[in-house]
């Protein structure tokens, strides 16, 4: 990156607005920055790394800051600078985030944080302005352009002050850095992520290989432990003892599945002599229900012989319902008959009458006509005057086209009138209302400021209560798990004596008089151990004791571990809660006046255009004069229409005298007409039709007398025969003993005489198979006793009984026996499969550990990649360092370290003088920044040549030139300035910030900042 031109306006000491052209001193290739101290050139540094990255040259220095106290408040601070890089020109203006004076109504109004990129490539500089910017490439947006920046120069603000801009004292602590605040430096200079990420993914894979293995044997320590066994032999132990257990069960299942078979046979021989006596009595209780319903088949008999009876009468009785349907059909037709009749002879008699009413109206009908010729006449007089008509009707359109544009006019000049008094009105609130807002939003403005800071006070009070409690909770927690542990601790104790004692007794079992002892090797045993009751379990109590201690032990540590952080929490809030002052105020209280000031603002509305409102009430006073005029015109023109009408109205009234003053509209006329003509054919057809219908009416009259006439004679006929018909079938009643409602109770079961009949038979033949049941059941017990059913089901039970309980005994231990062997073999097989999975793996682990620096020498894979770069740094450093210090120093790296710190990236200087190493911490303040100056110079040819996109094409350094001894004492300061002017050239320049004498007179190219109580300015030094 090669800066051409930095602009600052209202930045720093600076009040107005300055441009340093580096152009003139870049060929020169060494250039100096001078100025007293506070004069503002570090200034210009932090206002080029602003302009790039939208920070200061210090990273603690709030952008913010960078305002100017001697500037006019209505002057925005702004950075610009014009740069090269990779062959092209950008340029790029931030302002930063500001406050400035409000447009209108007086306070402050907030400007946000700007920038814009552009690419000037081939542009004339001297020309470049807001109106001639250049190609945007990004802007609005700060994070795109920040993006931009960093992808033009291959590095980002941190890396910019350690390898472009060397900030006053800060490049030397990169010299007195550990291998850890090194490594964050360099990790960001040098991409070796990828041996980062290898590292990372090989100690992910080795720790799942060792947490599958450790998690699978402890599943096989959960399995055995689950089966109640400690070790692999205790559980071939109880595979032995399950196998006998086994054994001795399905024998005693197998004796007792034989004695439940022989009491079954018994039974079953029984049960079925018992079911033969029980046939018997069965066979009884059926024949004697059978009998019992005897008298409801005999009543089914009588009315089986009555049904059949009622049936041969049905042809006498169908006859006779027959002759009753044609009677009373008979009837009905003559009912219907005699109506018509009825209705006939009153429709002859209203044809008559309207016949006679018509012949009535003929005098009347006739004057109508004579009308009719009057009215014609009228119709023509009328047409002759249809001119005239025309005429005034046009006259009164005009006369009224004219009076609705006057009353138009006065609308408008009425609209218009009130339009400007609104205005007037609105004009004078919006110069209220901008006088309001403008106190408002001061308010507002020191109200939000005072709100921030006593929420601040307030989070910090809550802070530190919760942080007090949590201090409370966390100190009764580590109090409450130390007494457990102290607890699980004498459970353990006694849990472990006990189980000592038990494998003492266990031994003791086994000792014989005169046989020497497994465990001491003497033949007397005066005092052998005693097991106690509940042995068996000590194992299991043990294991259960230990696990408790270990977990209790766990949770003490855990909570004596949470009680210090929350007493450093609390410490830490004390802190922060004293830093911050107490608010007059609670946040509650300003955020209810905050609200109450927003409310008032937004019942304010948004602002009104003041000079909107005067332009349109000026505009409104031309356009009512204009009214003004247009209405009097109107109304000139509603006069000489009006007279036009009268006199054509005149005309029309002469013309049309004679005819009546409701006809003369011609469609009244000729409606008038039409009636006339419409009454008299409507009389002449009504005549006509009258006629017809009495003549009509006559003959149906005649027709409907004839009709009832013959009607009667048929319900006479019918009625006869019906007497007949009814007799006959009443002597066929008699003679078969019935009577009517007999025969009418007994037609229902005629549809039912088949089932009567079925119901019959089936009941003969349910009583004869009856009998013949229950004589084979005498027969078959005739010589048998009945059996003991109940006690020999009670043996066959209790025998059944007997047999599942040995029988599930037998099971479940066959069930635990195949459990524990397939648990055996289970177990077994996993232990060699982990086995051969640790030796797998164990590779793996080995080289994960290497890579993450567990070793003796603390290097990770990472360091030692960057280590090698950082070699090439140490080399291009030394090439400096050794004519500065006339060869008496080097920078070599050193991989010792202490305790667990990272390593491998140390610095130490070898000097010539002794032979031997020594800390960087050993040098003087002149040796410190040389050596400072020299790592920084090979930092920064090492990164350049090892990314092709980031070219350091300008170097600046701040100070430290003061430290350094001139000519008389040892002539440092020379020989640094040499070795500088031998690093500059045609592809690299290097700017100097001092205010000492000398490098000034060494290097008169540059900028000299002239410090006055107005504010700072820079001049060219040539």
């Amino acid at each position: 990156m090669k800066p051409l031109l930095l602009t600052l306006q209202a930045v720093g000491p600076y009040a107005g607005r300055q441009t340093i052209d580096f152009r003139a001193v870049l060929d020169s290739g060494l250039f100096g920055i001078y100025g007293a101290t506070g004069s503002g050139k570090s200034t210009i540094f932090s206002a080029m790394t602003f302009a790039l990255f939208g920070e200061a040259a210090r990273s603690e220095q709030h952008a913010a800051t960078l305002r100017s106290d001697h500037a006019d408040a209505g002057l925005l601070t702004e950075v610009e600078l014009v740069f090269e890089s990779a062959g092209r020109t950008y340029r790029i203006v931030r302002q930063p985030e500001q406050t400035r004076p409000a447009k209108r109504g007086g306070g402050e109004t907030k400007e946000a944080h700007k920038a814009w990129l552009f690419d000037v490539t081939g542009l004339d500089l001297e020309t470049l302005s807001d109106t001639n910017p250049g190609k945007v490439l990004a802007e609005t947006k700060i994070k795109i352009v920040d993006d931009a920046i960093e992808k033009l120069l291959g590095y980002g603000a941190a890396q910019f002050r350690q390898i472009v801009l060397l900030p006053q004292g800060r490049f030397e602590a990169f010299l007195s850095a550990d291998t850890k605040e090194r490594l964050e430096i360099l990790r960001d200079l040098f991409d070796v992520s990828l041996y980062r990420r290898l590292t990372e993914r090989l100690k992910a894979d080795a720790d799942a290989a060792e947490k599958k293995v450790a998690a699978a044997r402890a599943a096989c320590i959960a399995r055995l432990s689950a089966e109640n066994f400690a070790t692999m032999d205790a559980l071939a132990e109880g595979i032995a003892d399950a196998d006998i257990r086994h054994r001795d069960q399905s024998d005693a299942a197998a004796k007792a599945k034989a004695e439940w078979d022989a009491a079954l046979q018994a039974y079953q021989a029984a049960a079925q002599t018992d079911a033969q006596f029980v046939e018997h009595l069965t066979a009884e209780q059926s024949l004697a229900t059978l009998d019992a319903s005897r008298p409801e088949i005999d009543a089914l008999t009588d009315r089986l012989k009555l049904a059949r009876i009622v049936a041969s009468l049905a042809d006498a009785a169908s006859a006779r319902d027959t002759a009753r349907t044609d009677v009373d059909s008979a009837r009905q037709r003559q009912t219907t008959a005699v109506e018509r009749l009825k209705y006939a002879e009153s429709q002859a008699q209203r044809a008559r009458q309207m016949r006679d009413g018509l012949a009535q109206k003929s005098a009347a009908i006739e004057s109508k006509k004579t009308e009719l010729h009057t009215l014609r006449d009228h119709a023509a007089r009328l047409t002759t005057s249809a001119t005239l008509r025309l005429a005034a009707t046009a006259a009164q359109s005009t006369a009224r086209e004219s009076s609705t544009a006057v009353e138009t006019v006065k609308a408008t000049l009425a609209t218009l009138t009130s339009r400007k008094e609104a205005t007037d009105k609105a004009l004078t609130a919006t110069q209220s209302a901008q006088l309001q807002r403008a106190q408002l939003n001061a308010t507002a403005s020191h109200l939000r400021e005072r709100l921030t800071a006593a929420k601040a006070y307030e989070d910090a009070t809550q802070k530190l209560s919760s942080a007090q409690t949590s201090l409370q909770r966390a100190e009764a927690d580590a109090a409450s798990a130390a007494t457990a542990r102290q607890t699980a601790e004498t459970a353990f104790a006694t849990a472990e004596t006990a189980l000592l004692e038990n494998h003492a007794a266990h031994l003791a079992a086994h000792l014989n008089p005169g046989e020497p002892c497994a465990v001491c090797g003497s033949a007397d045993h005066p005092a052998p151990a005693r097991s106690t009751s509940g042995s068996q379990r000590l194992d299991e109590i043990y294991a259960r004791a230990k696990a408790a201690l270990d977990a209790a032990r766990t949770r003490a540590n855990e909570a004596a571990t949470q009680f210090q952080i929350a007493k450093q929490t609390l410490t830490e809030r004390q802190a922060a809660l004293a830093s911050v002052p107490p608010p007059a105020q609670s946040a509650a209280a300003l955020a209810t006046e905050l609200q109450s000031i927003t409310a008032d603002l937004s019942r304010l509305g948004a602002p009104a255009d003041e000079s909107a409102l005067s332009a349109s009430r000026d505009m409104l006073d031309s356009e009512i004069a204009d009214a003004t005029t247009a209405l009097e015109r109107a109304q000139d023109a509603e006069r000489d229409a009006a007279k036009s009408f009268a006199a054509a109205q005149q005309s029309l009234d002469d013309a049309i005298a004679a005819i009546p003053a409701a006809l003369r509209d011609t469609a009244v006329l000729q409606s008038a007409i039409a009636s006339l003509i419409q009454a008299i054919t409507d009389f002449d057809r009504d005549t006509k039709a009258a006629a017809l219908a009495d003549q009509t009416a006559a003959a149906k009259h005649a027709a409907a007398l004839r009709e009832t006439e013959t009607i009667a004679a048929e319900v006479e006929r019918l009625t006869a025969h019906l007497t007949r018909v009814e007799q006959s079938f009443a002597d066929r009643l008699a003679a078969n003993g019935l009577t009517t409602a007999e025969y009418d109770r007994r037609k229902s079961d005629v549809p039912d005489i088949p089932n009567i009949e079925a119901r019959i038979r089936q009941y003969d033949d349910l009583r004869a198979a009856a009998v013949d049941r229950l004589q084979r059941a005498a027969n078959a017990i005739a010589t048998l006793a009945r059996p003991d059913l109940t006690s020999l089901a009670s043996a066959r039970d209790t025998a059944a009984n007997a047999f599942d309980t040995l029988n599930t005994a037998a099971t479940q231990a066959a069930a635990r026996l195949d459990q524990l062997r397939k648990l055996q073999s289970d177990l077994a097989a996993e232990g060699q499969r982990l086995d051969a999975l640790e030796k797998e793996t164990a590779p793996l682990r080995e080289l994960s550990e290497a890579f993450s620096g567990k070793t003796y020498q603390k290097i990770d894979l990472e360091t030692f990649a960057i280590s090698t770069l950082f070699d090439r740094v140490l080399d291009a450093a030394n090439l400096r360092l050794s004519p500065m210090t006339r060869g008496r120093y080097s920078l070599v790296r050193e991989t010792a370290g202490q305790g667990n710190a990272r390593r491998g990236l140390g610095i130490a200087v070898e000097d010539t003088y002794t032979g031997r190493q020594r800390p960087t911490s050993t040098l003087s303040g002149g040796e410190t920044f040389i050596a400072a100056l020299a790592l920084a110079l090979g930092l920064s040819d090492i990164v350049e040549s090892s990314h092709g996109s980031v070219r350091l094409d300008t170097i600046f350094i701040d100070e430290g030139f003061g430290s350094l001894d001139s000519e008389n004492d040892g002539g440092t300061l020379e020989t640094v300035l040499q070795t500088l002017q031998d690093l500059v050239g045609t592809t690299r320049a290097v700017g100097l910030i001092s205010h000492v004498p000398l490098v000034q007179q060494a290097i008169p190219n540059g900028f000299f900042v002239t410090k006055t109580p107005g504010g700072s300015h820079i001049e060219v030094r040539a």
